[in-house]
């Protein structure tokens, strides 16, 4: 999506999320038909979610090994899980 090679450094990436999101940004295509303007919305929101997994160290290198499915582990395991969140509505014991 970001047209770049899987060697590309921070920079490359940077460079060429800048480029593709100012073509393709909505604001660019305001005076087009609205099939223009949700093409360009959509592209946006695929470059940027390009951008957020290759910018991050480790969901690039989880990208880089398995793909989406990966990256989608990465996040999840990225968060911290509490199986038993407190309850503020039970009363406390005195």
């Amino acid at each position: 999506m970001l047209e770049v090679t899987q060697a590309a450094d921070t920079r490359q990436i940077h460079m060429s999320y800048r480029r593709l999101i100012l073509a393709n940004h909505p604001d660019k295509h305001s005076t087009g038909t609205d099939g223009q303007k949700r093409a360009a919305i959509e592209a946006t929101k695929k470059i940027t979610t390009a951008w957020e997994i290759l910018r991050d160290e480790i969901f690039r290198r989880a990208f880089d090994q398995g793909g989406h499915g990966a990256v989608h582990s990465a996040m999840k395991a990225s968060f911290v899980y509490d199986p038993d969140p407190p309850n503020d509505d039970e009363e406390e014991d005195n």
